[in-house]
């Protein structure tokens, strides 16, 4: 892909801030980088920077313009609504930084081949960084492609030690990255591609229960289970202890692991009530303000409603093969 092909979708609405998914325009990469360095954008920065309350610090943040930096979506932001697709770049999110490091690695990633921009985020305890490689990833495997090459492409910009920092819900087709103005931004549209193999782990195979173990769960005996109920709410209490240890900018897309436990609750359908309202009730605890519970269980409904199901749980078999013996 030539450089100067790079498009993506631009969001800014004052009103609605992140929670507007409809495109306010089409942004070319240069275009993008005077929107970096415009007065309207740091003035806008400054509030945030400046704003003391942690929470109103965020408010102002979730309020500022957005891009989708893998390409063009309309009529609104969703990664069936994709119009244009920048194929070979790469947007890193790395948080959870205290601020020597984050201007330090802003600077590390600027001397890195295939650097278009690094930037310190809006908060100041992150850095931004968009990428071109060598290879074309498939827009169909777009989020999975960067996941599995991610440790590679660590080594590669030498960043390997943050790897646990890299916010990796931002390598979804759609996801939404604010913009800000960083004073001393790294910005260059004439980067040449960071040269790179891209290796794809196997696509994991769904199951479904065989019929025998189908047959069996129909007669399961109380210690039976009893014994299920135990091994499927250890996975809930797994994925919610998780779920509030995760920090701003993990949460939403971490709220798919449920899909996890909602697969397999065929095995043991009545507690299915009762594993839905632990969920929900985590992920509202997940949240401070009430747009952000709300967004989150509206994310929650659809991951529940879209999981697989009657998937097979080796470990469930092998509880009722066990007993069954």
């Amino acid at each position: 892909m030539k450089k100067a092909e790079i498009k993506m979708s631009l969001f800014w609405d004052e009103t609605k801030g992140i929670t507007n998914t409809i495109p306010f325009s089409e942004i070319s990469l240069s275009k993008l980088v005077e929107t970096y360095q415009s007065n309207w954008l740091k003035v806008r920065t400054e509030r945030v920077v400046n704003e003391s309350d942690e929470k109103k610090q965020k408010a102002l943040k979730n309020n500022l313009p957005y891009i989708t930096p893998y390409g063009c979506f309309l009529p609104e932001r969703n990664n069936d609504n994709l119009t244009y697709y920048n194929s070979n770049l790469i947007a890193f999110d790395v948080d959870k930084l205290d601020i020597k490091d984050a201007f330090n690695l802003r600077d590390h990633l600027a001397t890195k081949q295939g650097c278009l921009i690094s930037i310190i985020s809006p908060r100041r305890k992150g850095v931004k960084a968009f990428f071109l490689i060598s290879e074309d990833i498939p827009s169909k495997q777009h989020d999975k492609a960067i996941k599995d090459n991610l440790v590679q492409l660590c080594k590669l910009l030498d960043i390997s030690e943050y790897l646990d920092k890299i916010d990796q819900s931002q390598f979804r087709l759609s996801q939404a990255l604010f913009l800000n103005h960083d004073p001393d931004g790294f910005f260059n549209l004439d980067a040449i591609p960071l040269e790179i193999k891209l290796q794809y782990q196997p696509q994991k195979e769904f199951i479904k229960v065989d019929a025998e173990v189908k047959n069996q769960i129909k007669d399961l005996d109380l210690l039976k289970k009893t014994r299920i109920k135990i091994y499927l709410l250890g996975k809930v209490v797994a994925i919610c202890k998780n779920f509030m240890l995760l920090g701003e900018g993990q949460r939403h897309s971490a709220i798919s692991e449920v899909m996890k436990v909602k697969c397999n609750l065929h095995y043991l359908p009545e507690i299915t009530d009762e594993v839905k309202n632990i969920f929900k009730n985590t992920i509202e605890q997940m949240y401070n303000t009430k747009k952000e519970k709300n967004e989150g269980i509206k994310y929650f409904e659809y991951c529940w409603d879209v999981s697989k199901s009657d998937l097979q749980n080796e470990k469930i078999d092998e509880i009722i093969k066990d007993l069954v013996r």
